[in-house]
């Protein structure tokens, strides 16, 4: 692969790691940087990728950590106009879908926990009336709705330009039967989906997690996958099945 330009976006789970020490420009500089911390660092899928076919081609990761879908189609988008649509693919990992009007999940229930469950009233919600649970349950109905709508949204934009692209979940989101047309509409051959213990919707941690023989094996102590995880990611799924499928 020689002279394209691939557009990746992602939450934490894609987010290069290269980028935070000034002198490292590959695997083995990173592990051997001063900086490194093997517990809490990683060397992630799309480093890899930068290093085996960066030098040849234009790798652009806008990946963000603690992003939600908002997040990652507006990165996208905004990257897409200003490169004209000149993109020869566009790789996203999706993230929670939770991550809708905070740019990390638990913003909400950590205010509602320092604050009172008040806040959810001065949100619009009387949470002494016998709707309660029914106007809850709405809510996060909605939220999880208009998440995939991000993504429904953006792969029209892609198609409408013609560009190639393929999707991945960065974990199972356990979607019910309520979504099951929009994810219709959002689930094609373009969607790398990984079926696992009777789901056909895992991603990138429930494949690292079952070929590594657990969680223990694949994941860093706050449940990121870890460096050996993404190497196993990228040259099992990544190149074969997303930058080259």
């Amino acid at each position: 692969m020689e002279n394209k330009t691939i557009l990746i976006g992602g939450c934490s789970f894609s987010e290069g790691m290269k980028k935070r020490y000034s002198e490292v420009t590959n695997e083995k500089e990173f592990y051997s940087d001063v900086n490194f911390n093997k517990e809490k660092d990683w060397y992630p899928w799309t480093d890899l990728l930068d290093d085996e076919y960066g030098k040849s081609n234009n790798i652009i990761n806008v990946s963000q950590g603690s992003a939600g879908q908002l997040t990652i189609s507006s990165n996208i988008s905004q990257k897409l106009f200003e490169l004209d649509f000149k993109v020869d693919k566009v790789i996203i990992q999706w993230s929670n879908l939770a991550r809708t009007f905070s740019e990390k999940e638990s913003d909400l229930i950590e205010n509602i926990n320092s604050q009172g469950f008040e806040l959810l009233a001065n949100k619009g919600i009387d949470i002494f009336t016998d709707e309660l649970k029914d106007r809850i349950e709405k809510m996060g109905y909605d939220i999880k709705f208009n998440s995939l709508l991000q993504i429904y949204f953006l792969k029209n934009l892609l198609e409408s330009k013609n560009i190639n692209y393929k999707f991945f979940w960065g974990w199972d989101n356990g979607l019910d039967g309520k979504y099951e047309n929009i994810k219709k509409e959002i689930y094609n051959e373009h969607f790398w989906l990984y079926d696992y213990e009777g789901s056909r919707e895992g991603g990138f941690l429930e494949y690292v997690k079952k070929e590594l023989g657990g969680k223990e094996n694949a994941e860093m102590e706050d449940g990121h996958p870890n460096s050996e995880s993404h190497k196993l990611f990228y040259n099992n799924i990544i190149k074969p099945e997303i930058l080259f499928g």
